[in-house]
């Protein structure tokens, strides 16, 4: 099951609880990263990760859970809920709304995702011949260090 999936899944059931207000967030993101010492590649990785948070109120009191997996949604909707109720009494309120299910992307010429690490090797190779000049410019800097990380959420 993808992300929006789980969105809309987890839309239907907090229209089950009896409280004040119920939100949930859910974020997906996918990261590269490449890092050179002098002219040598040091490390590269490609990385995805999930997550998100839930916020509940109940009679002026709120409740909140984050998350890095989608697995036992439930769980964590009733941990939240749970909490709620668990300081509720307090004066916090919320008008009613409507659960709005939404997904949102960025506008970019193209998407760093479909970059390869190799392409994005090719593409550095220019500030590694940079970084690998500097000592002549500097006798007493004995290395340089480049990090280069893509982060597309």
């Amino acid at each position: 099951m993808n992300i929006n999936e789980f969105g809309h899944e987890l839309a239907d059931m907090l229209s089950k609880y009896d409280v004040d207000y119920i939100e949930a967030h859910l974020e997906e993101n996918q990261s590269s990263h490449l890092a050179y010492r002098g002219k040598e590649l040091e490390s590269m990785d490609k990385t995805g990760a999930v997550g998100g948070n839930i916020r509940a109120l109940v009679k002026g009191g709120w409740g909140f859970v984050s998350f890095n997996s989608l697995d036992n949604l439930k769980a964590k909707v009733e941990q939240a809920v749970e909490q709620a109720r668990y300081v509720s009494g307090g004066d916090a309120r919320i008008e009613p709304v409507k659960p709005v299910v939404d997904s949102v992307t960025g506008e970019m010429k193209q998407n760093p995702v479909d970059i390869s690490l190799a392409e994005k090797k090719q593409s550095w190779m220019s500030i590694t011949l940079l970084s690998g000049a500097l000592p002549n410019f500097r006798p007493r800097l004995s290395d340089t260090a480049m990090a280069i990380a893509g982060i597309f959420t």
